[in-house]
């Protein structure tokens, strides 16, 4: 096991999260944030699989996932999790990442370990490129089958992937959350600092009122922490803000329809005695009729991808694919090869979420090393780990450079 800790104060760890792990106190964390590996490879016996994790066991699995690559055989088993259970203060959450096909088995796995899942957030993209086998082409090249085939064009195997599942889990703790707050300084989610589009206004339905549920649960001064003029409450859906992305989520103006007006009494008013009548009221207005208010976060552009490192403009032909980038160059011309890498703001915006200003985050797999590029931006301390010595370079580099940037207070005022 390697340990570096030359990147002010941020700890690089390049070995097994599962030996790296054992280096660490217990409730030490405050978060984790991370993308393991989606495990797309050939699913394994799922009773062989279950057997093992009732047993506190991990299976042994062996083959190849996403692009080939051996990590991505399959998601981690419990053994990790329980290890990041431990080192997590009480309260504390983890985020992670799944692929669709495997989403289920991620999050059962990370339940085992002991965690509470709280809730599902997802990240809807336009970019992403279907793998698909054409039923009727492929059986129309034999010359015996080719009548048939005609049959079945239009079949085909695979959707177009346009959204990555994330699990928002929490380890367990005792008495209350507000009492846990105050002991520990975790177990809440920071709302505020992740609300969406900033208002001018201040009033959304009933007359008067800050809330942007018009005092349905009570009146507006007992929901004045709804107050809308701070931005939207931040939602579990995640989007690149692409036309094709907003164009399936249509102008939405029935979703909140305008309230009942006028000085009529209620209907059935007296039923549980008196009510009141009802009160005046402002249209709704919406400054966005479409219904993709979220946190917009486009996929990983190539020179964020590549900060940090060498300029790849004349090791990357045009045209060219990872997979053939890492099979023609060599060494550092490959640059951030990593087949992984997430937006920087994307995780930006889970650590904020989720980790208290100048918390320490903990990646178990780091990979090109965004967590901890995103937590230097944030002002929260990190720690990464990673098994392959090439990422390992790769997200030194990148989170080097972040570390020898200007200190930019002005980045910071939401706190």
């Amino acid at each position: 096991m390697q340990k570096d800790v030359s990147l002010d104060g941020n700890i690089l760890y390049l070995a097994d999260c599962l030996v790296a792990l054992k280096d660490l106190p217990d409730n030490s964390i405050d978060s984790i944030v991370c993308d393991p590996p989606y495990g797309l490879g050939k699913q394994p016996d799922l009773n062989a699989l279950l057997t093992h994790w009732l047993n506190n066991e991990s299976m042994p699995i062996t083959g190849k996932g996403f692009m080939g690559k051996d990590w991505d055989v399959f998601v981690p088993q419990p053994a990790v999790w329980k290890e990041c259970l431990r080192v997590l203060k009480p309260g504390g959450h983890l985020i992670a990442f799944f692929g669709a096909r495997t989403y289920d088995l991620g999050a059962l796995s990370i339940r085992m370990a002991g965690f509470e899942i709280r809730d599902q957030l997802m990240w809807i993209y336009s970019q992403g490129m279907p793998k698909n086998l054409d039923i009727g082409k492929a059986i129309s090249k034999h010359p015996n089958t080719a009548e048939v085939g005609k049959k079945w064009n239009g079949y085909g195997t695979g959707l177009k992937p346009s959204h990555e599942p994330i699990c928002l889990a929490r380890k367990p703790f005792v008495g209350t959350v507000v009492g846990n707050v105050l002991l520990h300084g975790v177990g809440a989610i920071n709302i505020d600092a992740c609300r969406i589009e900033g208002r001018d206004r201040t009033n959304y339905g009933l007359k008067n009122s800050k809330c942007s549920q018009g005092g349905v649960y009570g009146s507006p001064k007992a929901s004045a922490d709804f107050d809308s003029s701070k931005g939207r409450w931040p939602a579990n859906v995640i989007t690149d803000g692409s036309d094709c992305v907003r164009k399936d989520f249509p102008a939405a103006s029935g979703q909140h329809s305008d309230l009942a007006q006028g000085k009529t009494k209620r209907i059935n008013g007296h039923c549980y005695g008196g009510m009141s009548e009802n009160r005046s009221h402002e249209a709704r207005i919406e400054c966005d009729p479409n219904a993709s208010r979220f946190f917009y976060c486009a996929k990983t552009s190539s020179s964020e991808r590549h900060e940090g490192l060498e300029d790849p403009g004349t090791r990357f032909p045009k045209g060219s694919t990872l997979r053939q980038i890492e099979t023609k160059l060599e060494g550092d011309e490959r640059g951030n090869y990593h087949v992984s890498v997430k937006p920087v703001d994307l995780m930006r915006h889970l650590i904020r979420l989720v980790t208290p200003y100048g918390g320490t985050v903990l990646d178990p797999f780091m990979g090109s090393g965004t967590t901890g590029k995103a937590a230097r931006l944030e002002k929260a301390q990190f720690i990464g780990m990673e098994l392959d010595p090439g990422y390992f370079e790769i997200a030194k580099a990148r989170i080097a450079f972040e570390v020898k940037k200007p200190n930019q207070e002005e980045l910071f005022n939401r706190y």
